[in-house]
């Protein structure tokens, strides 16, 4: 799929097997720098799942982030998130502070309640 297609048809192309439901919920996090390296993305990731389970019924979700953010993606992988591809939308690329709209994003997803 070309680089300026939508990031949700991105993801949807991504994610054929029909497991992965159509009304999936997406779930992200930013911290100030101040308060990186204290595990409060995993916490605000871990009450998110557990609300897009619970509260939600979510039978699946994603995650996405710029592809060199190694935190994110280690968060993703500590909360069950699997790795499934990787989209192109507007962000950074690496070592560089300028906004690309081409940037690639690894994008993740996870089944909650039920479906785990």
């Amino acid at each position: 799929m070309p680089a300026h297609a939508d990031e949700t048809q991105q993801i949807q192309a991504l994610l054929t097997d029909p497991s992965w439901v159509p009304d999936r919920l997406e779930i992200g996090w930013a911290l100030r720098s101040e308060f990186r390296g204290r595990g409060l993305a995993t916490e605000i990731g871990r009450e998110g799942l557990r609300f897009a389970s619970e509260v939600l019924g979510a039978r699946s979700v994603i995650s996405y982030t710029e592809r060199h953010n190694h935190a994110s993606r280690r968060v993703m992988e500590r909360l069950g998130f699997t790795l499934r591809g990787e989209i192109h939308a507007t962000g950074l690329v690496e070592g560089d502070d300028v906004l690309r709209e081409d940037a690639p994003f690894a994008v993740y997803a996870t089944c909650v309640g039920n479906s785990i």
